[in-house]
């Protein structure tokens, strides 16, 4: 599978994103849709020299409990601001968002698609039908990794 950091180049997106936070991130390819998780690797020097993009799958079949022990403290933040637009928080919203839109996307969108969606406003444009169908795992195999150096 062919990336832009394959060869050397400006990064952009959500890579340019990672090496400026730190943080890793889970959830699918924001052009290509594949289902990936990007760590920052850190050198000697306790600096940011390494990317590693893992293409893995997501299950499919993970209960609301089960999402919500992923999410962690995001799940707190996407019901404080569903909860914030008068709208009673219930667990059954997460049912049909797939843990990778859940992982992948901020807590605003999230949060703006549930309650556009409560509102019977059917948008619900970051989780379509079918997405997440027929993955069975939640980062266990890794399909093809890749690594770009940055202490160049």
């Amino acid at each position: 599978m062919r990336s832009r950091v394959e060869k050397p180049a400006p990064l952009k997106g959500t890579k340019k994103n990672i090496i400026g936070t730190g943080e890793m991130y889970a959830g699918l390819g924001k052009t290509d849709r594949a289902p990936i998780v990007i760590i920052p690797l850190l050198g000697e020097d306790h600096r940011i020299r390494h990317v590693l993009l893992v293409h893995v799958n997501f299950r499919s079949d993970l209960i609301v409990s089960e999402k919500k022990e992923v999410l962690g403290d995001k799940f707190n933040k996407i019901n404080n601001l569903v909860n914030e637009y008068d709208l009673a928080w219930g667990d059954h919203f997460l049912d049909k968002i797939p843990i990778e839109s859940l992982l992948g996307e901020g807590v605003d969108v999230i949060a703006g698609e549930i309650i556009d969606s409560s509102r019977g406003e059917q948008r619900l444009k970051i989780w379509p039908p079918g997405c997440g169908a027929g993955r069975q795992t939640f980062g266990v195999f890794a399909d093809e990794y890749l690594i770009r150096d940055f202490s160049e």
